[in-house]
Order: C-alpha cells, then sequence, then structure tokens
C-alpha cells in the first residue's frame, strides 16, 4: 500500500529549517587516537522543522490537523517532496517526530504551528 503524501508540498515554500545527520560512534583509545564507527552506511538521515507562522488558510490547518490527527502522531510513515539546494525534488519517507500538534490561534486563524518531520528507512 503506497504511502500518503504530506498536504504541504513542497513544504519547503512554508519555512523550513533542514538538519542532516549521521550516526558516528568515537570510541578514544588513548594517546590521542580514537576509533570512529559509521553506523548509517546507507548515507545521511534529515530532520525538518517546519515553521507555519501565518503561512496557513484556514482550510490548510484543518488539512494539517486531520492529516496528523490521521497518522496519530509519528505511529504511521508518510512521504514528503523536499526540493534540495539544487531545486531537485526529493520524495522522501518520514513520520512526525512528536506526538503532539501545537497550534496557536487569532480568533479562527491558524497563528503558528511548529512540526519536526523526521526522515526514516
Amino acid at each position: 500500500m503506497p504511502l500518503p503524501d504530506f498536504p504541504l508540498s513542497p513544504f519547503s515554500d512554508y519555512g523550513l529549517k533542514r538538519i542532516t545527520g549521521f550516526k558516528t560512534l568515537v570510541h578514544p583509545l588513548g594517546d590521542g587516537y580514537e576509533q570512529r564507527i559509521g553506523k548509517q552506511p546507507s548515507g545521511a538521515l534529515h530532520r525538518f522543522a517546519l515553521v507555519l507562522k501565518n503561512r496557513l488558510t484556514s482550510d490548510m490547518a484543518t488539512n494539517l490537523y486531520a492529516f496528523f490527527k490521521a497518522r496519530k502522531g509519528r505511529l504511521e510513515a508518510f512521504n514528503v517532496t523536499d526540493v534540495t539546494q539544487q531545486g531537485t525534488p526529493v520524495t522522501r519517507k518520514v513520520r512526525f517526530e512528536e506526538d503532539e500538534l501545537e497550534e496557536e490561534f487569532f480568533y479562527t486563524l491558524l497563528e503558528n504551528a511548529q512540526l519536526t518531520i523526521q526522515e526514516i528507512r
């Protein structure tokens, strides 16, 4: 069964902080020497922090809430379209990093929301 797509796509249009990370085990040996082991041979994984400040219409906020609720927080994976620095669109398999979605409203308009999304394999 194909994974659902994130409703805000490409999400780099909405204010994005991209964190690229590796998993490296460093073991100090003595006299300044160390042994390093890469625990992620398939390459870097990314985290994305979305800051949605004054950027969502009411319909977009409703869709985002429904999508988060349907994924049951971080339980279910989904796809996002990430546009690289070279302008190439890349589809990534991800999940929400938190089980909570925090939203700030001013009257009935979504004023601010923050999400962190973790790439998975």
